[in-house]
């Protein structure tokens, strides 16, 4: 394990408490590598469906839209703003674009055209994402098919079918 992984490591753990998590066998980084602008992030072994197959992805999206505020995407971009950073809350409605500027927040939708997480610290459980752009730190996007169209130009994200299997929302 590298200097940085140590760190990296280090870092998610004393920063789950914080988000209201915990994690059973330490985090868990996405099975897909990062892959660089415009590529787009395999499906893992399972090939999970639209329908959330994967138990982690699946239970994740349960109890946030169990707990969660309802927010209806509105017409054009939808933006989640730096003032609800640390709430939970699940999307309805025609997400044609949301853009994340929040952080810590807990976030499902089933479906989403554009996605734009500008906050560090997300844990965001999706059906599915035609494009999704990664713009800041330690963010977890779970979904349940790989987006169309995908971009990381930060640090300790996850991503993938299963990012988000062993991890626990403390609610």
């Amino acid at each position: 394990m590298t200097n940085s992984m140590r760190s990296l490591t280090a870092s998610l753990a004393l920063s789950l408490p914080l988000l209201g998590l915990s994690a059973c066998a330490g985090p868990e980084v996405a099975s897909e590598p990062p892959q660089g602008e415009g590529s787009t992030p395999s499906a893992s072994a399972h090939n999970a469906s639209p329908s959330m197959d994967g138990d982690g992805l699946k239970a994740a999206f349960t109890q946030i839209t169990t707990h969660g505020r309802k927010v209806t995407c509105s017409e054009g971009a939808t933006v989640i703003p730096r003032e609800t950073s640390g709430e939970i809350v699940e999307l309805t409605g025609d997400c044609t674009e949301v853009v994340i500027e929040a952080n810590g927040l807990k976030l499902a939708a089933e479906q989403i055209g554009t996605l734009r997480v500008r906050g560090n610290g997300n844990i965001i459980a999706l059906g599915t994402v035609e494009t999704l752009e990664l713009s800041r730190d330690g963010n977890m996007v779970g979904f349940s098919q790989p987006p169309q169209t995908f971009s990381d130009t930060a640090h300790g994200n996850q991503y993938g079918t299963d990012v988000l299997a062993n991890i626990h929302l403390n609610f």
